[in-house]
């Protein structure tokens, strides 16, 4: 790939950036289109996030990933939402131009095709979701449009959990089966009736990180997802399999996403086999 004075911009916003795959699926899949394009990572603190966004736009980068722990504050700095953004309360995607910023989110996208691939299906199921910020709100919302029965959520900040729930009463979801589960007694009851486990939350990220769950609460049959995607196999996905649950990372998730963002950006389909096959490389 030759950078040139004529070579646009793409990339991801976040804090830290040090783990992102991004790039590699990104750039893979723009050299394959041939596309005069490179996927740079932005690393923003949390504390210049709108000088950090407005000046990548004044600079002529034309989209944006968003990873944590922006997705839910970059929302007010939109000047357009989709209809999955709004909803959601929160924004993965960033289209720009001279007319704007346009939100939108992916997530939902990325995180039921993933299930998809491993034949699990959320209509009717009882879901438990670790995390209460920008991915945990997507799998929340799309657990809910899917019809799972009853979707149960915490998070280590209970306020951001609560937060969640007010903002999708607002919303067009059927939040009434939505629930917070802010004491331990009550997260252990769905965890022991739920067919789907979901974290959402930070934890495994870094290696040494325990489960952010007791995996023997968990019933037989349940299916473990880990949105972690730069640890292959994770404290919580290990238990998972030690009780032969099946259990799923969030690498898959992750290249589904990124493959609808790259959709939003420039019109067509990326080659997914290529972006997930990099990742694999990348990670080994």
């Amino acid at each position: 790939m030759e950078i040139t004075g004529f070579t646009k911009v793409v990339g991801v916003i976040g804090w830290p950036l040090t783990y992102t795959l991004s790039p590699t699926m990104h750039n893979a899949a723009i050299e394959k289109a041939g596309l005069d394009f490179v996927y740079l990572a932005f690393p923003i603190h949390p504390d210049h996030l709108e000088e950090g966004v407005r000046g990548l736009r004044a600079c002529g980068v034309r989209g944006l990933n968003v990873t944590i722990p922006h997705k839910e504050r970059v929302l007010a700095l939109m000047d357009h939402l989709s209809v999955e953004a709004q909803a959601i309360g929160a924004v993965n995607t960033i289209r720009m131009n001279d007319e704007g910023m346009w939100g939108d989110n992916t997530d939902v996208h990325g995180f039921t095709t993933a299930l998809q691939d491993v034949g699990f299906a959320l209509a009717g199921k009882r879901v438990a979701i670790a995390g209460a910020g920008g991915a945990g709100r997507a799998i929340a919302a799309a657990a809910l449009l899917e019809g799972a029965t009853a979707v149960a959520v915490w998070d280590l900040d209970p306020k951001r959990a609560e937060r969640l729930v007010s903002d999708f009463e607002k919303a067009p979801l059927p939040h009434r089966l939505l629930a917070v589960c802010p004491d331990a007694a009550e997260r252990r009851t769905a965890l022991s009736r739920c067919h789907l486990l979901a974290n959402a939350s930070p934890v495994g990220m870094k290696s040494g990180d325990p489960s952010p769950i007791d995996v023997s609460l968990l019933p037989e049959g349940c299916l473990v997802f880990d949105a972690v995607y730069n640890i292959p196999d994770t404290t919580l996905l290990r238990q998972a399999r030690e009780r032969s649950l099946q259990a799923l990372g969030g690498l898959t998730m992750l290249m589904y996403q990124g493959a609808r963002s790259f959709e939003i950006w420039f019109g067509f389909k990326p080659d997914t086999e290529l972006m997930l096959a990099k990742m694999r490389e990348r990670l080994r």
